[in-house]
């Protein structure tokens, strides 16, 4: 049924009078005492108020409610004495539910103290409180007892009764042709008995008990249920003789109707984000069924079957109802509320959006709640990702050592308390008790891999934090920062395939304006791929150096001689260009195969061809392959670093003597055809 089956389960054979009867079937390692609990304060010599307290803080109120409403529904009368299981949330949300056991009399099949079991009549006027004492003598139950007597437990079992009885048992007079229940006994007949089968499972189950009472066999039986009881129950229900402790079933509820969104707790005075709550308030004076509607936004959650909210009435939605009912402050246990839950996600302290929307998809309520972020939401930003550092053998032969994540605080006058604040997706790190657990403002902090093998490239002079747990994905992977209460400071996505050069070749991914919104990290217009080569860990970036845009415009890569394979490049631009100690290469991620002489001078609008005399030669020579590869040109400065610059493409096969050419479309995209 789609519970922790590390909650308290029970089987109970009494009128919840004691708990000497009772079964325990799980958590078999501790006694009775929860179940005790629950009897004694359901005790009816208390009086109704304090019971009802009760049960606001310990029923599931949606569930309970469907128990009774699918007990109507079928017409079952036998429990309440017995023949029920109580289950407890032991471990999450403390609250009690209640299911069926022995249902074999359902469908208007009763027990009479005349009789037993052995009655032909179907009864379709059942009490809505399953005691009717002209049939059947027993003790009361002091739970239904409760939920029939407090005027709002009994008003939720009416309004979601008045549901069910619209949409699943459907009004009188709706077409045959229509009706659900029918329909479904129809098919289980089918399958029980199919008029295909020689010997069906009904038969066999004839053949087994068909001396047992008065021999009926399924399919007379069931059709019985179709014709006599079914149609009979719609029209009694529907009567107005259909009361509980004198309240009649509702009309069905208006289309209109609806609960509105009004608050929100979005910063626990605890601090512990488990006590927030969105509070949703009824405005009419009727029972609202919201049973399948949905808070979406900055929250989700469903409401399960079941949740009626009483006549101006309030509804508070929790991602911990035990949590909610512990707080310090009101709103809390103690005090009458209806609390459901939990729901997935988390208020953030930014400000967000709620909305309610029906369960057939239509908008309720919206509400947008004001932000109040922490000093590190506001001002605590990752501004550097060296993800796939460039390799150091001289140091060790993994370069992934090397990775580091840079922060900074932007503010220009706070001082920011770390304690607390960690990443708990992508890396794992929490600053409590770190090297570092302060940051006054615009400085820059590092969280580094391996802080033996960062200091071995780079010094020890950078304000290091101390290592992460994990490593950073080479292929990208969502980060996630929250300040010292769980709320999000930054989640977002990084992407190796943004700019390719800081994917193993030296270069780290730089913020470009860290003052930006928060919610534009994740984009790939806010990075860019770092100046300087293996990046500037606990520094400013230098701006970007401008390069020329050298164009690959043309490969020959299919050649017998007398040809020779060979590159094109252009200079698209005004002046003349010097590429000497540029860098050509057939391998993306192995740029430094073929350094230019220099000087290499391209005139402005001119090209200069390069073939596989010169790039073919010595240990990095490469040719270019006829079946298809890659090929790319680096820039770089005297000293063989890379300076960021990059133009190229990858090929297919290729004819003998045929080249590929650049073509630009009308978007302004590049393809190289032949």
């Amino acid at each position: 049924v789609g519970r922790d089956p590390d909650g308290a389960l029970y089987k109970i054979y009494d009128a919840l009078t004691s708990t000497a009867s009772a079964e325990k079937k799980t958590r078999l390692y501790e006694d009775k005492s929860d179940l005790n609990a629950f009897i004694n304060n359901l005790n009816e010599a208390l009086p109704l108020a304090s019971r009802t307290t009760y049960a606001y803080d310990n029923l599931d109120l949606p569930q309970v409610t469907s128990y009774f409403v699918g007990m109507a529904l079928a017409s079952s009368q036998d429990h309440g004495h017995k023949n029920y299981y109580v289950y407890r949330d032991s471990n999450l949300t403390g609250e009690w539910a209640i299911f069926p056991w022995d249902t074999d009399l359902t469908w208007g099949r009763n027990w009479l103290d005349s009789a037993g079991y052995f009655t032909d009549t179907l009864y379709v006027d059942n009490v809505l409180n399953f005691y009717n004492p002209s049939q059947q003598s027993k003790t009361a139950n002091r739970l239904y007892n409760l939920m029939f007597a407090a005027p709002e437990f009994r008003g939720m079992y009416l309004r979601r009764l008045r549901t069910v009885m619209d949409t699943l048992l459907q009004p009188h007079g709706t077409p045959a042709t229509n009706l659900i229940i029918e329909a479904r006994i129809n098919q289980m007949m089918n399958l029980m008995d199919p008029p295909t089968v020689g010997t069906s499972d009904a038969d066999l189950d004839y053949s087994k008990w068909g001396s047992w009472g008065n021999g009926y066999q399924m399919r007379p039986e069931a059709q019985r249920i179709i014709t006599t009881h079914l149609p009979g129950r719609r029209q009694w229900l529907n009567s107005g003789n259909a009361l509980l402790n004198g309240t009649p079933i509702p009309p069905s509820q208006p289309t209109n109707a609806t609960l509105q969104i009004v608050s929100v707790d979005a910063n626990p005075v605890s601090g512990n984000q488990a006590e927030e709550y969105v509070c949703l308030t009824n405005p009419t004076a009727l029972w609202l069924d919201v049973s399948d509607w949905k808070l979406e936004g900055a929250v989700r959650f469903t409401f399960k079957g079941g949740t009626v909210v009483p006549p101006y009435g309030q509804l508070y939605v929790s991602p911990n109802q035990k949590a909610f009912r512990n707080r310090a402050t009101a709103p809390r246990g103690g005090m009458n509320l209806f609390v459901t839950g939990p729901y997935s996600g988390q208020l953030s302290a930014w400000g967000e959006t709620l909305r309610l929307v029906d369960s057939a998809a239509r908008e309720r309520s919206v509400f947008t709640y004001p932000g109040n972020p922490s000093d590190v939401q506001r001002y605590l930003r990752v501004t550097e990702i060296m993800y796939n550092p460039s390799p150091a053998p001289a140091i060790t032969n993994d370069a992934q050592q090397f990775e580091y994540l840079e922060l900074r605080n932007i503010s220009t006058s706070v001082t920011l308390n770390l304690t607390g604040v960690r990443f708990t997706n992508g890396i794992q790190f929490n600053f409590t008790g770190s090297a570092v657990t302060t940051l006054a403002p615009g400085q820059r902090v590092l969280l580094v891999r391996n802080q033996a093998a960062f200091t071995a490239r780079y010094g020890a002079g950078a304000l290091i934090a101390g290592e992460f747990f994990g490593a950073l994905d080479n292929a990208g992977e969502t980060l996630r920062l929250e300040d010292a209460v769980g709320e999000k400071v930054l989640d977002f996505d990084y992407d190796n395939k943004w700019y390719p050069t800081t994917d193993g070749l030296g270069f780290s991914l730089e913020i470009i304006n860290d003052l930006a919104d928060w919610r534009t990290w994740g984009d790939k217009a806010s990075w860019r791929a770092g100046s300087n080569v293996n990046g500037s860990p606990g520094g400013a970036d230098t701006a970007p150096i401008a390069q020329p845009p050298i164009l690959v415009t043309e490969a020959l890569t299919h050649t017998d001689l007398p040809q020779l394979d060979a590159i094109e490049l252009h200079n698209p631009t005004a002046t003349n260009v010097n590429i000497g100690g540029w860098f050509l290469t057939d391998d993306f991620f192995a740029p430094k195969k073929y350094r230019l002489p220099s000087p290499t001078l391209i005139p402005p609008g001119g090209f200069v061809v390069f073939n596989s005399d010169q790039f073919g030669v010595g240990d990095t020579g490469f040719a270019l392959s006829e079946y298809g590869e890659s090929v790319y040109l680096f820039s770089a400065d005297a000293q063989t670093n890379l300076t960021g610059y990059y133009h190229g493409f990858d090929f297919g096969e290729a004819p003998n003597g045929v080249s590929f050419g650049r073509y630009v479309d009308t978007q302004g995209d590049d393809h190289y055809v032949l």
